[in-house]
């Protein structure tokens, strides 16, 4: 069905209208118009202390791939329904195409984002006349979110498609190429024009009826056996490898790139170790999202043993994750006397970080992250210690930095235990 521009344009801004209210309705209208200062503030300090460009650059290109990545939340969307009707699900009802709807989604998300960063951002890099910067930043940006888009929706495609999509990245990341901004321009608008043709005109969210009758795990658990079922069913195995391994293989490879370029100085693996036991967050994050628990209220179930439930899963799926990735970054740096400290770094620093997620953000982890002042607490919690352990793993061989890892780990599991008992006595959490 062909629309005039003014239809098209209407439907943009409803988009847009809709994106606003969704912000508006999870924090304050004073934490909401906050947001971009704190961005601002976080830019002045990064420039004051000398970041380079380069880093500031690749922040907005990873920052544009979180942003890219509603091709597969937004059948997250549809398969939760987020109890409420969104417009991504108007071809439900009306003569309109996922295809569309996406664009949509994709305009609305690029032209928020880049009104945030230009007040923010942009505003602060002014100050300094760092023009050019401002394009690079912007360019990156808009490249790191095209290409999280494309690749999202080729991922709901075929995986191996996905996959394929990553390599021209590669380049980018390391970096091997030249910086050429053209380049980067002209790969923006290919990840743009290929994930535009890759979205489906229909897509069919599966319907499950059936039980699975073995499983070893979570037998005396229902609350772990259906996670573990959420967790096969919405193909988060799959996920995993392309919405974290493959991203953490790039972050390790522009971090030895920035270290030895820039800086002189080599991550070992414990503080890769930290990084990777950050980085597991995620996983609770897509736990949350599998499925609307709010038919749960229904039961005699309260949500802290849907937290404890996730728990256990997300500690399984983390074991797995963290223990063979320091173990094979301990052969290939030639580190296999720090693989025991690197081990309990990465453990304690995942399970640190799910109990201080827990605490501040319940159950809607996705949804409450948008609040300035919950994002300000979780990140004072769990970014110093993170920093002094990785801070201190450079500095191994001094005869401190052992002891003061050893502190920072001490610190770690008594605020975890802490939390724990938080989040066990709150009563107000929802599912």
């Amino acid at each position: 069905m062909k629309r005039s521009f003014s239809e098209r344009y209407h439907l943009l801004k409803l988009f847009l209208v809709e994106e606003y209210r969704r912000h508006l309705r999870y924090v304050s209208p004073i934490s909401f118009y906050l947001f971009p200062f704190y961005i601002a503030l976080f830019t002045f300090l990064a420039v004051k202390v000398g970041i380079s460009d380069i880093v500031l650059s690749y922040g907005a290109f990873f920052y544009g791939i979180s942003v890219g990545a509603f091709g597969y939340l937004g059948i997250q969307y549809l398969r939760k329904r987020l109890r409420e009707f969104l417009l991504i699900n108007l071809p439900e009802i009306l003569p309109i195409s996922y295809k569309e709807t996406f664009l949509y989604l994709y305009l609305r998300d690029l032209i928020y984002y880049s009104l945030l960063m230009g007040i923010s951002v942009v505003s602060v890099l002014l100050a300094f006349s760092k023009y050019q910067t401002i394009m690079l930043i912007l360019i990156m940006f808009i490249l790191g979110y095209s290409s999280s888009y494309a690749i999202s929706i080729a991922y709901l495609r075929n995986p191996l498609m996905a996959g394929l999509l990553v390599i021209p990245l590669i380049p980018v990341i390391v970096p091997l190429l030249p910086n050429i901004i053209f380049l980067k321009i002209v790969l923006a608008i290919a990840y743009t024009i290929a994930g535009f043709f890759l979205t489906p005109e229909e897509i069919k969210i599966p319907v499950y009826t059936s039980h699975t009758k073995s499983s070893y795990i979570g037998d005396k658990n229902p609350l772990v056996k259906k996670t573990f079922l959420d967790v096969w069913r919405s193909g988060m195995p799959i996920k995993l490898i392309f919405g974290y391994l493959l991203p953490l293989t790039l972050i390790i490879l522009f971090s030895d790139y920035i270290s030895t370029t820039l800086v002189n100085l080599r991550i070992n693996s414990v503080g890769y170790a930290s990084i990777f036991g950050f980085l597991t967050l995620v996983i609770y994050s897509w736990l949350t999202m599998v499925d609307d628990h709010t038919y749960l209220t229904l039961l005699p179930v309260k949500p802290i043993e849907l937290i404890k439930s996730f728990f256990i899963v997300y500690l399984i799926i983390s074991l797995c994750i963290i223990v063979p990735a320091v173990v094979a970054i301990s052969f290939a740096y030639g580190e296999i006397y720090y693989m025991p400290i690197s081990l309990l770094v990465g453990i304690a620093t995942s399970i640190y970080g799910f109990w201080c997620l827990a605490r501040f953000t319940g159950l809607h982890t996705t949804s409450l992250l948008f609040d300035p002042s919950v994002m300000v607490k979780f990140s004072a919690a769990v970014i110093p210690p993170n920093m002094l352990v990785i801070a201190h793993s450079v500095m191994i061989k001094i005869p401190m930095s052992p002891y003061i890892i050893a502190f920072a780990l001490s610190v770690m599991t008594a605020v975890t235990y802490l939390n724990y008992r938080k989040v066990r006595k709150t009563e107000n959490f929802e599912f």
